[in-house]
């Protein structure tokens, strides 16, 4: 039995007190927050990176599109400054700050927000069963026009078999199909696979008798998702039953607000509850799937994530106000696996976890997006703000 194996078997880490760290602050939007998500790095507009967040319980719920320079963040995390950072994110000198604003309704609350792997192209996941896609126009560098935001396509693709309202809950890009597949999920417990254009591909009915929340890929055809129900099922698009489905068996029910999946060991699964655990779940063995868990938050966790370079690092958000970052010996361990053919040595002596805090966010955290080049962390919620530092 292996290191990873015996820490599994342990299922719980020893007790750590959480390091603190501070969120600052950084331009505020009118509504609430419900995701925000940097674009990738090759979707670069004059030199700018993009940065998309949308918004939810308000009058008009919508999209909202921003520009950075990154070099200008990177100068900031170089120098320690980061007192400077609100400053350099609201100031109106198009040579070191954000430069454009755009929004578009999104006609819906917005639950779910993901770019195309091109960069001009965002989808959104919303509350009224639709899907819509929006296309970046402009660039950085056009003026005072800068970028807008326009809808390019629109479907809907979860309601009730009465035709009921049945919200979309999340959404996930297929990074293997060439024509970017999207797996969603719905409050109808539904699995619905489509495109970008609007074709759907095929529909999974009755996966869960209540909400299911999150939905990730895992391979190419099989995707993992959470649910209300405190279920996690792997399921392949191509068919209409479980690959597998498993659940803590510790409690009569553990509901689930977000999953991920270890971006290069598939058979690693993160969970967010909806007591404030975050688990890390081994499917090696799926007769009996395993896992370790640490009591991250004090509350909802919204969104979990693994760090794109960092494989060791489980990241979550949470009704609480916090951004946490959890770093077990079974994570490390993991990710010395992951970078062992680099020679790569890591620190597996002790558990860490990290919390992020705002000076004054009392209010949830709903969503995050880390940007794996420069590290900078982006997060926001009910409070309406946007929050950035580095990590």
């Amino acid at each position: 039995m292996n290191l990873t194996e015996r820490m599994l078997n342990a299922r719980a880490p020893p007790h750590t007190v959480p390091v603190l760290a501070r969120l600052h602050a950084g331009p505020t939007i009118a509504g609430k927050v419900s995701r925000v998500r940097w674009a990738p790095l090759r979707s670069l507009r004059s030199g700018r990176s993009l940065l998309v967040a949308g918004t939810y319980d308000g009058r008009a719920p919508s999209v909202h599109l921003w520009s950075f320079d990154p070099q200008a963040r990177q100068r900031l995390a170089e120098d320690g400054d980061e007192d400077m950072l609100a400053g350099v994110l609201e100031s109106s000198d198009m040579a070191t700050a954000a430069t454009h604003q755009a929004s578009a309704p999104a006609k819906a609350n917005v639950t779910g927000l993901e770019f195309l792997e091109e960069g001009s192209t965002v989808v959104a996941a919303l509350d009224d069963g639709h899907i819509r896609a929006f296309q970046i126009q402009g660039d950085a560098g056009g003026g005072a026009g800068g970028f807008r935001l326009s809808v390019v396509a629109e479907n809907k693709v979860h309601e009730r078999p009465d035709r009921h309202l049945a919200g979309c809950t999340a959404l996930a890009l297929s990074r293997a199909s060439s024509d970017q597949h999207i797996a969603s999920v719905g409050a109808d417990g539904k699995i619905a696979f489509s495109t970008i254009n609007g074709r759907i591909l095929h529909t999974i009915r009755d996966v869960d008798s209540l909400s299911l929340t999150a939905v990730q890929w895992r391979t190419a055809s099989q995707v993992a998702t959470a649910s209300l129900s405190g279920r996690i099922c792997l399921y392949d698009q191509r068919a209409s039953s479980a690959a597998l489905v498993f659940s803590d068996h510790r409690v009569d029910v553990q509901p689930l607000h977000s999953l991920a999946v270890h971006p290069v060991r598939a058979e690693k699964l993160a969970v967010g509850s909806d007591s404030g655990l975050v688990q890390l779940w081994d499917l090696r063995n799926t007769s009996v799937p395993e896992s370790i868990e640490s009591q991250t938050h004090e509350s909802i966790v919204w969104e979990v994530q693994f760090h794109n370079n960092s494989f060791g690092e489980i990241w979550s958000c949470s009704e609480d106000g916090s951004v946490g970052a959890w770093t077990s010996m079974v994570s490390r361990s993991l990710a010395g696996e992951a970078k062992a053919a680099n020679g790569v040595m890591m620190d597996t002596a002790a558990d860490r976890t990290t919390l992020f805090r705002a000076a004054q966010q009392p209010l949830s955290i709903n969503s995050f997006s880390i940007q794996s080049d420069s590290g900078a962390l982006v997060a926001a919620g009910d409070a309406g703000q946007l929050l950035f530092t580095f990590v």
